[in-house]
Parts: structure tokens; sequence; C-alpha cells
């Protein structure tokens, strides 16, 4: 069965929650749909991303977009 808007949103916060001893899942809102809903970036990292060690030169980064298209339920659950 494919999760709901809200359902997707719960996994993401409880994602985000569950790595509070190591800070290396983050949640972004980067604006809002034509539906007035969050969209939501999940930022998984270690604790040596370059943000976090100064003097470090940046590393490779992966960008997954799962949604982009109306009848691609699909891709949402893959890339969560």
């Amino acid at each position: 069965r494919f999760l709901s808007y809200d359902e997707q949103q719960d996994w993401s916060r409880l994602l985000s929650n569950s790595s509070l001893t190591n800070k290396s899942i983050r949640l972004h809102t980067i604006g809002q749909t034509y539906e007035n809903r969050s969209l939501t970036v999940i930022e998984i990292h270690s604790k040596s991303h370059p943000r976090y060690r100064k003097g470090r030169r940046r590393k490779n980064a992966v960008f997954i977009d799962g949604g982009m298209h109306a009848r691609e339920w699909l891709s949402i659950g893959v890339a969560n």
C-alpha cells in the first residue's frame, strides 16, 4: 500500500527524531506545494560531513528526488 502525504511526513519526522544521538539526519522545508503542503528534504550525512568539519574540502553528494510527477506514486516510496 502507498503511504499518504501525512504518513510520509510522520515517517520523515520519526526518522529524523531517531537520530538525535548522532545528528546525521535532518529535515528541511524548502517551500510549499500548490495545495500548501510542505516540500520536505531529508539530509543524511556522516559526522565527517564538511559542514561540521572546518578545513575539509567538500565531499560529493547524491540527490534523490521522489514524487516529481503526480502519477509516479511509487517513486516516493522508493526514495524513502
